[in-house]
């Protein structure tokens, strides 16, 4: 099955949602304050698609398969030390410092 792309509709009515960091025609970020929401209510037994729609997020424009990644992400990443921050940014910044080093450490 080949990847779903969001609309310029979609892509609208997703990054008008305040819930969302932002929005690409392949993949959606979600601001911290909703993943841990996400949690909370999850671990209170609500439904994912429920929970999407109680934030003004509609599951038909995302579908099962991201509801389902989003899901598995919320729940794996309530118990790293970053919590539900996205991390990608710190793990460039920490490999560009290490690159950085090395370098610094052949020229010396």
């Amino acid at each position: 099955m080949g990847k779903h792309y969001f609309t310029k509709e979609q892509l609208k009515i997703l990054n008008g949602n305040k819930y969302i960091e932002k929005a690409s025609e392949k993949a959606i970020t979600y601001t911290e304050k909703f993943k841990e929401k996400f949690f909370e209510e999850y671990s209170k037994g609500k439904l994912p698609k429920v929970i999407l729609t109680e934030f003004g997020i509609n599951p038909n424009i995302l579908g099962n398969s991201r509801i389902h990644n989003l899901t598995y992400r919320i729940k794996n990443n309530h118990d790293r030390l970053d919590g539900q921050a996205d991390t990608r940014k710190k793990i460039l910044v920490d490999l560009e410092l290490k690159i950085y080093l090395m370098k610094r450490k052949l020229n010396d």
